[in-house]
């Protein structure tokens, strides 16, 4: 039976994880070029965001710690998954979302068994609300020296004075011609 996962355009903020069954040897081929490509069964993929995780290599960590800690996944979301997730052996891989350019396919290797989709964990943008300082508020820069004032201008209206001048140049030299 052949599985495939739908990946919209543009997703975002979504971690699959799958369960690897394949020998050390196998493990081994991932790390080439263009093998993870081949495992998930897509064509367009940044190799450099997905992860390849031996299990045993978290030590007492866990796959569970390793992903509350290291993928900043909420305890709500792991909870009801907790007693599959330990009882994994072998090796994992993580796919984020961001790995994905365009709306994709994947058609995963047999040796490939989706185990989990989570949501990452987004930037916090709220605010402690508008900055207090004085210089925050609008127009409160202090004013120009004279002298850079006065600098500034001259060199404005030099400026203009070339252009319209380079233009009256072209125009006597166009009715001449």
């Amino acid at each position: 039976m052949t599985m495939s996962l739908d990946i919209p355009q543009g997703e975002s903020g979504r971690l699959r994880l799958f369960h690897l069954e394949m020998g050390a040897e196998e493990l081994r081929f991932l790390s080439e070029e263009g093998a993870i490509r081949d495992v998930l069964g897509v064509g367009d993929l940044d190799e450099s965001r997905v992860q390849v995780i031996k299990i045993k290599e978290l030590d007492d960590l866990g796959l569970i710690g390793f992903l509350r800690e290291g993928c900043d996944i909420s305890e709500d979301q792991l909870g009801h998954h907790e007693a599959e997730l330990e009882a994994l052996t072998g090796a994992v891989m993580l796919v984020p979302s961001s790995a994905f350019s365009d709306a994709v396919q994947i058609q995963p290797d047999p040796r490939l068994r989706p185990v989990l989709t989570v949501r990452e964990k987004g930037p916090d943008w709220s605010s402690p609300g508008p900055i207090k300082a004085k210089s925050a508020e609008p127009y409160s820069a202090g004013k120009l020296p004279p002298r850079e004032a006065r600098k500034r201008a001259i060199t404005l209206g030099a400026s203009f004075f070339v252009v319209v001048m380079t233009l009256i140049v072209a125009l006597i030299w166009w009715l001449v011609t």
